[in-house]
């Protein structure tokens, strides 16, 4: 039997909902996560799933490569976050070993795709929708700012409040930048202009922008659910400060995978009255 398209899959709701459309000839997970895709219906030694059970670097990685031999598998898309335990290049920084997974990979003439492509076609990137709203690209300077600031310091989401950076995304993700800019305008705006009796009027940016050179097979730009409340929440924030003299907008770049159901899809349409959507062109170098 000639597979295909084969799928190595990984923990996270991404990963999940892949597995759920069943788009792929065979999937491939690690031992870790095989509970969890059982209870979404996967049969290990099933005909189109296969756990890989080995918990060595090298062994896993040899697993893999022996199973998609067997399989004469022509692709493979890799999704979803590695084991703690178990991590596929050991002792390298995460650029490094996506490359060194990378060209094992073609070494024994395995090609991987892109899953930016893959949630296009179903219409889950950020371009495409912005497409479907008919949004604006985005031009302003401010964007140059937001690059320079994601290639210094490698996270990839920032907050700009009138033009000046409120947060950068830190360890703690998309969510701690959130929940530390919602904070400082609910306590730190209010108090210090409110007191001092000015007249309130807010520019508020959200962007989420791939890092320089970021290798886009494997990591690529993820928004959310979460993400989007965040950003509405702090809009309610500024309206009531401001008396509705405010204005938030979300720049994302057009390959930015959104993680969402089609429902919220149709409420992302409704606050795009209330919230501006750009979508941004992002030359990542090479």
């Amino acid at each position: 039997m000639t597979v295909k398209r084969a799928c190595l899959l990984g923990g996270g709701s991404l990963a999940e909902s892949v597995f759920r459309d069943a788009s792929f000839d065979v999937y491939f997970t690690f031992a870790d996560f095989y509970d969890r895709y059982a209870e979404l219906g996967a049969k290990e030694n099933g005909r189109n799933f296969i756990v890989l059970r080995e918990k060595s670097v090298d062994k896993a990685l040899q697993e893999l490569l022996a199973a998609l031999k067997v399989l004469r598998v022509d692709r493979l898309m890799m999704i979803g976050y590695i084991p703690q335990n178990l991590r596929l290049v050991a002792g390298k920084h995460d650029e490094e070993a996506v490359k060194s997974v990378l060209n094992l990979l073609e070494s024994y003439g395995v090609s991987v795709e892109s899953y930016i492509d893959y949630f296009a076609a179903k219409g889950k990137v950020w371009g495409k929708f912005a497409q479907r709203l008919g949004a604006k690209n985005y031009h302003d300077t401010l964007l140059s700012k937001a690059l320079d600031l994601n290639g210094i310091t490698g996270y990839q989401a920032s907050i700009w409040l009138n033009e000046r950076l409120l947060f950068s995304e830190g360890a703690g993700g998309t969510d701690w930048l959130l929940a530390e800019s919602l904070e400082f305008i609910e306590k730190g705006v209010r108090g210090r202009e409110v007191s001092e009796g000015m007249d309130l009027k807010f520019d508020l940016v959200f962007f989420k922008l791939p890092r320089p050179n970021q290798n886009l097979l494997i990591d690529v730009p993820v928004v959310g659910k979460k993400t989007f409340e965040g950003i509405f929440k702090m809009k309610e924030s500024l309206e009531k400060l401001t008396d509705g003299n405010s204005r938030v907008s979300v720049v994302m770049w057009e390959g930015v995978v959104l993680d969402l159901d089609e429902k919220y899809f149709e409420i992302l349409e409704k606050m795009s009255e209330e919230v501006e959507f750009f979508a941004a062109s992002v030359d990542l170098g090479s």
